[in-house]
């Protein structure tokens, strides 16, 4: 999502820089020589040509007959010294006199020096120039260029240059991303791709450094010059300026990147880094050492380690008073003042926390400082006296109660959190997603087992995730793309409306976990908050900037081809205007912009688990396999029973930890407060002609149950049973309740009512093949029930046993999973549909899983009997019955032992190697992935990471690294 705004607008509210400073600056660089008049009244900054001097100058080479002209190279150097120059005398003038921390860095022509990861889902990149980390620009300096002269033009030149690279150009290209904080694309035409080249360089700064809310980077195109915010909601672009008409707004933009806290910047104050003795701000450590984000040892924040166990649970930090400094510090006449937060915008604040917002805030106020001096009861009306100071490190030191307070390694105080440091990475590749949850997954331990080399420390998960809002999907509670609460036109049910209020006190998925009773696994859970204030996109980030309805990137530069006028290239307040004036002003007074419906709004939220485990691929034998299966199952009723529907069934979502299974991963869950009965007042008996026949495979009690939710389709339903399910293994015995997977006490179900027409939810590889686009019954338990099959299909063929060790693919496997794992509802639905296609399959399923495939069938008429009759036991209980297909599975498996295979004792020594190698990091205080490299580099001639040293697959993990990908992962539009 783009949205465009007025440069004049971004630089007020994103990059603040004070209009007299600018000036001064300004002087500073004509006293150079940098931006000198070249004509009567007309200025020019030196080296850099407007769009009618670049084509007289492209039109004007010489040239022989049938050779093409060259364009002409961008102004990287000339424009680098300009940017370098104007961050020197904003140094002078504002930062230094002032004392505001700033970043540390040289702005740095990278544009033939491609930055180096070993990130496994590193894309190779080459921006043309980046704001660099200090020690990594002067050290740049000394490598100069690349060896390989823009000079050899000749397409053999060139290739036999690629294959003969001196160590020169090795080190030029290792410039790693971890030091790279923003970036600059410099164009000599309109390329259309360069906004999207942009994202993708802001994509990999994300997932590399974690530390980042946001990142801010920048346009040229000759002479236009153009901002752009890129966060978990998209992209915020300013219109062009003018570098030689508006020079005092391009050099703000560039003494306010300069000259800015970090925290102003886009970093996140309760993120830190360890380094070797104290954790300090990434752009304050030594993270040179460092080639990926998964490498560093990251430290972060969590929630009160002072509060009540309920309190930690939901992430709650008293609401305490705080000094902050505004944005006028920048100003001549500094001054301190006593906001709230309702007047402070989230980055103009130094330091942070992990907050919790909620009724309660304003009440904890009052009973700490006494009512008199709480000015509001609201906990977002919260005002801050002077109680607290900025250090030069960029963070706020709080003055709290002595029993609430803590002091670092550097003598700085602040307020007492749980704090956890990263040993491995489970997942990153959605961290670089920019419109989307950018879920982030890590293994972690408290920092106070880190400081002691505490190699027994619990291991517990930090996910991290950017929610969207709860909104009303038909009859249930999703986190809608669209970020819209429930709406006083939709009328919802009261208790829905009550529902609605709940969830906004913590995150989604906490709220979930506690509702459902599986809240043992979560130790804190809450939403990140810096002083006060929730960190969202559209309030905290964007500061709630007004956008231009409906509109595309603004001032975007002509091309040579068609070069405009001045004054049609000129910032277009008049475009503005009159897009202004054709609708409603975008005021943010509600939770999304109503000029942009689709503009969604994103919290971000972290929970700390304790569940560490494996995904169910990665189980050690058949009997930990099925009851992975059962654990989660299990779980996904004990959910249902409470109105929710987890709707995300997949590889990666099913775990095993401790050997039992467990169901993770509840982002795309929906929740119902209405719930309904099956059973029926008055039913229709079965007729006593019929009745007999049935009693001769059928408990009376069986019979009567049937009669009382089936009604007219009783003895149709235990026909099928009969035929087609025959569970009972003894025909002698009549079949009970039980027999039929029956609950022994069926409880109400939830309602969830009709779901929009479009696409389902879901993993594609996993989705129900029923959730048509066309259809809009609602998801539930069954849709998930299916998954779980799909799932249970899919490793049973894809992988050999244990370990998920992947299987040789003849071209009829790679045919048949192909199938099984296609994004295409009609090749799945006659799998399922077909009996003879899909007995077919069962055929090619490895030998491991031989003794399986009775499980799967029971699994697959449980579905068939329920999607025949959707009024059913099967259809609205299917966990009872498919549960029951388990636990004979698992009798068969134990009435039949085996002696321990190579592939099991294999899978067992994994997870032992896996313990040690975290133990071993914690005593080593580095992160797994940077140990194990540092051990083969010790080892091996080659300099190159092995696979098995990427960091694995974990409780909440993606596809593991050490591990082939699980089948392409693409939420649908609906999902992100």
């Amino acid at each position: 999502m783009n949205v465009a705004v007025e440069a004049k607008d971004f630089l007020e509210k994103l990059l603040p820089f004070p209009a007299e400073q600018a000036k001064a600056v300004l002087e500073k660089l004509r006293a150079k020589g940098l931006y000198h008049e070249r004509s009567k009244s007309i200025w020019r900054w030196k080296d850099m040509l407007t769009p009618e001097e670049e084509k007289e100058k492209y039109q004007a080479q010489k040239y022989s007959a049938g050779e093409k002209r060259k364009r002409e190279e961008p102004p990287y150097e000339p424009f680098v010294t300009i940017l370098n120059e104007i961050q020197k005398a904003a140094a002078v003038e504002v930062c230094q006199s002032e004392g505001q921390p700033q970043l540390h860095g040289e702005w740095v022509d990278i544009h033939d020096k491609a930055p180096k990861s070993e990130n496994p889902y590193h894309q190779t990149l080459l921006p043309d120039i980046s704001f660099v980390c200090k020690t990594k620009a002067e050290e740049m300096k000394k490598w100069g260029p690349r060896p390989d002269s823009q000079e050899e033009t000749s397409t053999a030149a060139r290739s036999s240059k690629k294959k003969k690279k001196s160590k020169t150009t090795n080190k030029v290209e290792s410039c790693p991303w971890l030091q790279i904080y923003t970036v600059v694309e410099v164009k000599v035409t309109n390329a259309t791709i360069t906004l999207a080249q942009l994202a993708k360089y802001a994509g990999q700064i994300f997932m590399e450094q974690l530390d980042r809310y946001y990142v801010l980077a920048f346009i040229l195109t000759v002479d236009k010059f153009s901002f752009h915010l890129f966060d978990r909601s998209g992209v915020t672009s300013s219109a062009a300026i003018d570098i030689h008409e508006a020079p005092e707004e391009f050099v703000a933009a560039i003494a306010s990147w300069s000259c800015l806290s970090p925290v102003q910047l886009g970093w996140d104050p309760t993120v830190h880094v360890w380094d070797g003795t104290q954790d300090v701000p990434s752009y304050e450590a030594h993270v040179e050492k460092f080639m990926r984000g998964f490498d560093v040892p990251w430290v972060i924040e969590a929630f009160d380690d002072m509060a009540s166990e309920p309190d930690r649970a939901i992430g709650h930090v008293p609401n305490v008073p705080v000094r902050v400094k505004t944005r006028d510090q920048l100003a001549p006449n500094r001054y301190e003042a006593y906001c709230d937060t309702s007047s402070i915008t989230g980055h103009e604040i130094e330091g942070g926390g992990v907050q919790r917002s909620d009724d309660s805030s304003s009440e904890d106020a009052e009973d700490e400082l006494g009512k008199d001096e709480v000015p509001s009861s609201s906990a977002d009306e919260m005002a801050y006296p002077p109680s607290s100071s900025v250090g030069a490190d960029g963070r706020m030191s709080v003055n709290y109660s002595s029993a609430d307070e803590e002091t670092d390694e550097r003598g700085a105080t602040r307020a007492k959190t749980a704090r956890y440091v990263a040993v491995r990475s489970l997942t990153l590749q959605d961290a670089k997603r920019l419109w989307g949850r950018g879920t982030l997954v890590l293994e972690v331990v408290s920092l106070e087992d880190w400081k002691n080399r505490n190699d027994q420390a619990e291991i517990y998960v930090m996910k991290q995730s950017w929610q969207r809002l709860p909104g009303l999907d038909g009859g249930a509670i999703v986190l809608l793309n669209t970020s819209n609460s429930l709406g006083d036109d939709t009328q919802p049910p009261e208790e829905m409306r009550t529902l609605e209020q709940k969830l906004k006190m913590q995150p989604f998925e906490a709220f979930i976990l506690s509702r459902a009773g599986l809240d043992s696994r979560l130790k804190e859970a809450g939403y990140v908050n810096v002083n006060g204030e929730n960190v969202d996109t559209l309030r905290y980030i964007r500061k709630g900037i007004e956008v231009i309805p409906n509109s595309k990137p603004l001032g975007v530069a002509p091309t040579q081809s068609q070069p405009q006028s001045r004054s049609q290239t000129r910032t277009s307040s008049r475009a503005i205007d009159e897009a202004r004036s054709q609708t409603v002003s975008n005021k943010l007074s509600g939770p999304e912009s109503e000029v942009h419906p689709t503009l969604v709004n994103r919290t971000l939220a972290r929970m700390i688990l304790r569940l560490p485990g494996v995904t169910i691929r990665e189980f050690a034998d058949k009997i930990e396999f099925l009851e992975g299966f059962r654990g989660a199952v299990l779980e996904h009723e004990q959910c249902y029973k409470k109105g929710i529907v987890q709707q995300d069934i997949s590889m990666n979502n099913i775990i095993i930890s401790n050997g039992h299974g467990h169901l993770i991963d509840f982002d795309h869950s929906k929740i119902s407060a209405q719930f309904k009965t099956l059973k029926r007042e008055n039913p229709k008996q079965i007729r006593d002609k019929s009745r007999a026949p049935l009693l001769d495979y059928f408990e009376e009690s069986a019979i009567r149950a049937a009669e009382e939710i089936y009604d007219l389709l009783a003895e149709a339903y235990l026909i099928q049973v009969r035929d087609k399910y025959n569970p009972s293994t003894t025909p002698e015995l009549l079949l009970s309740l039980e027999d039929l997977g029956w609950p022994k006490e069926p409880y109400d179900i939830p309602s969830f009512g009709s779901r929009r027409a479009g696409p389902g939810y879901g993993t594609p590889p996993f989705m129900s093949c029923w959730m048509e686009r066309d259809r809009e019954f609602a998801h539930t338990a069954i849709h998930d029930a299916e998954s779980f099959l799909w799932v249970l299909s899919y490793v049973t063929l894809k992988y050999a046993g244990p370990g998920a060790v992947p299987r040789e693919e003849t071209e009829a496997l790679k045919e048949i999973l192909d199938r099984f794992s296609s994004r295409s509802q009609e090749d799945r639905l006659d799998i399922l549909k077909n009996e003879r296609v899909f007995e077919a399959s069962l055929n090619h399923i490895s030998p491991y899983f031989a003794d399986l495939k009775d499980l799967i069938r029971d699994w697959r008429r449980v579905l068939e009997i329920a999607l025949k009759l959707p009024a059913g036991m099967e259809y609205n209980y299917p966990h009872q019955a498919v549960v029951r297909c388990i636990d004979r599975a698992i009798a068969k498996v134990r009435a039949s032992p085996t002696p321990e295979s190579a592939m099991e004792k294999d899978a067992k020594q994994k997870r032992i190697k896996r313990s040690d190698e975290i133990k071993q990091a914690i005593r080593n205080q580095q992160t797994v992935p940077a140990m194990l490299d540092r051990q083969a580099k010790s080892t091996a001639t080659s300099s190159t990471v092995p696979v098995q040293d990427l960091p694995s697959s974990n409780s909440a993990t993606r596809a593991s690294n050490r591990l082939p990908p699980s089948p392409p992962r693409k939420k649908s539009k609906g999902r992100r």
